[in-house]
Formats: structure tokens, sequence, C-alpha cells
């Protein structure tokens, strides 16, 4: 198995599959609210599972294609 990052990505040029995985925003974000803080982070598997948070005294934070969702306090961007 081989690995490589391409930032500019050719159509056509591979063969197999190509994965992309993004945590470079999320991880940001997460740092600068420590840094700026928080004394916690709950990471949440579905929009659903978080709104759970929602009364229990805590911000909610996220973004479903690119807009933070209906519902929480803000976006993920740092």
């Amino acid at each position: 198995m081989r690995f490589w990052v391409d930032p500019l990505p050719r159509p056509g040029a591979y063969i197999g599959v190509v994965i992309l995985v993004d945590v470079i925003r999320a991880t940001t974000t997460a740092a600068a609210y420590l840094r700026a803080g928080a004394r916690a982070l709950v990471l949440a598997p579905s929009l659903e599972a978080a709104r759970a948070f929602k009364d229990q005294d805590m911000v909610l934070s996220g973004e479903v294609g690119g807009l933070r969702p209906p519902g929480f306090d803000l976006g993920n961007s740092p």
C-alpha cells in the first residue's frame, strides 16, 4: 500500500481508490477553543447527538456543508 499527498489532483491520473481526510480545520478550532478557556471538548458523532448537549450549559459548534447547523451557537471556523 502506498500513500501520498497531491494538493493538485489530476482527474484520471490515479488507479485505485483516493481518500481525502480534512482534519485541519476541526483540530485547529479545537485548539483555539481550549486556548480561549474552554474547560472541555465533546466530539459528537452526529448533529442529533450534539444537540443532546444543548441543555447542559454547553456551546454547540459545528458545520454541515460549510454552514453552521440550525440550533448551533457557532460554526467551526477558528
